[in-house]
């Protein structure tokens, strides 16, 4: 598996485990034991499927490789008995190919060095008496058999590997997918809506047990544009602090923004521009999603109008 894949997998078995660990204060909530069995049920697959997704096609690439290179071995030495037998000078098989070398046989085919061979193997049963002669005893004619049967059977076996291995890694991505979905649209937000408020060290634990090792420097945790409530053109430069730290000032020409660095958890973030009232927002920052905030800042004269 990939570097992400290793640590959604981690995350999925910390989640099982927070769900083993907290039974007792979860155990009679119906909607989190439905969906920690779900995802019990997909890391036990996940189980399944990592010892197959080890394999390496490497081992069945260089089985070919030397089944090969066995075959023509045989065949250059048989070609050349035949060859030097005059009456089978006519069936020099592998000299019609370029240079009668083993690196020009490099260049041609898996499926025609078959060929070749059968070819050979054709001509020494229908001239029997004189590949005798030639030196091609029986004993050569069984290993040349073999060799043709054990590369038939080795040529297709790496790409075979591939076909399995594309077929298993789509099984990974969909079983990572169900997951992902099932933990982003379901578990996180009735995580939230339940227990931020009425438990909040067993929330904390959650968001913990969901964190991916790395997720504490995000990119975009919060994202959005800021405008003015009056002609709604965006404004720049607005100056953000987070959890009472020193402000940082954030907004482009176009009135967009991000906010980087944000721990998983509750935060205090304070939005304020010269001429407009301070905006202060309270926001749940989960591990692996970003929050998109538009802030819209009212001009002080307003405010100042409305109160007298």
């Amino acid at each position: 598996m990939n570097t992400n894949e290793i640590k959604q997998y981690r995350q999925m078995k910390d989640l099982v485990e927070f769900g083993e660990q907290n039974q007792t204060k979860l155990g009679e909530d119906t909607t989190f034991t439905q969906v920690i069995t779900t995802v019990n049920g997909i890391k036990t697959e996940f189980d399944n499927l990592i010892p197959m997704l080890g394999i390496k096609s490497k081992s069945e690439t260089e089985e070919k490789q030397e089944s090969r290179k066995k075959l023509e071995k045989i065949c250059f030495n048989l070609s050349g008995l035949l060859v030097s037998y005059g009456n089978l000078k006519s069936v020099e098989i592998f000299r019609n190919i370029s240079g009668y070398t083993i690196t020009n046989l490099r260049k041609v085919s898996s499926e025609q060095v078959l060929l070749y061979a059968q070819k050979l193997q054709s001509i020494c049963a229908d001239n029997a008496g004189e590949a005798t002669l030639a030196g091609v005893d029986e004993v050569a004619r069984t290993a040349l058999s073999a060799a043709i049967a054990d590369f038939d059977q080795k040529i297709n076996d790496p790409q075979e590997f591939r076909i399995q291995h594309r077929e298993l890694r789509k099984s990974i991505n969909q079983k990572l997918e169900q997951y992902t979905n099932l933990l982003n649209n379901v578990l996180k937000l009735y995580m939230r809506s339940k227990y931020a408020e009425s438990d909040a060290a067993l929330y904390q634990d959650f968001l913990s047990s969901i964190e991916i090792p790395g997720s504490m420097v995000r990119t975009r945790a919060i994202q959005g544009t800021f405008t003015d409530t009056v002609n709604g053109k965006p404004i720049r430069r607005v100056r953000v602090s987070i959890d009472g730290q020193k402000p940082q000032v954030k907004g482009g020409e176009k009135g967009g923004y991000f906010i980087t660095n944000l721990s998983p958890g509750m935060h205090e973030i304070a939005f304020s521009r010269s001429a407009y009232i301070t905006v202060v927002k309270k926001l749940v920052i989960l591990p692996d999603q970003p929050i998109v905030l538009d802030v819209a800042f009212t001009p002080v004269q307003i405010e100042e109008a409305s109160m007298s």
